[in-house]
């Protein structure tokens, strides 16, 4: 047997390991549905074609949670409430999904307290990652209706 340490890894081994976890993840009786991939993005007029994004939320659904990855507003943007639209675009389409709840993850240095007026719970946190820092994981459960 031999390792290989990759800094720019082939999508088909990525692809490769993934396929790998899908299968134990059957095994434990779990369905092994797919990815669902979402984003949601603010324009203003600009850009080379006619429209920059100025902001967006991308992430992915599984087993019925939303999982955002990416949120990012514009700094020259930020406090006006398109960090808010953002998300509520994306628990609207959540729950047009059938999500029970979206996660996320944030740090110190970022954008924890947007979020917990955003409704959301601090699940659990990584102290001191980076150095000086803490690492959030955040869950918002979707209330129906």
């Amino acid at each position: 047997m031999r390792f290989r340490v990759d800094t720019d890894p082939f999508a088909g081994d990525l692809a490769a390991l993934e396929r790998g976890l899908d299968e134990h993840t059957a095994e434990q009786g779990l369905p092994a549905e797919g990815r669902i991939p979402f984003a949601v993005f603010a324009e203003a007029d600009g850009g080379d074609d006619g429209r920059a994004i100025v902001g967006g939320a991308a992430g992915d659904v599984r087993w019925g949670w939303l999982k955002i990855k990416y949120l990012w507003v514009d700094p020259a943007r930020r406090r006006e409430g398109w960090g808010s639209c953002l998300l509520d675009q994306a628990e609207r389409w959540a729950r047009a999904q059938g999500c029970v709840a979206l996660r996320l993850s944030t740090y110190s240095f970022q954008a924890l307290p947007f979020y917990l007026a955003c409704g959301f719970e601090v699940q659990y946190e990584v102290a001191d990652y980076p150095p000086g820092h803490s690492k959030y994981y955040l869950v918002k459960h979707l209330r129906p209706g």
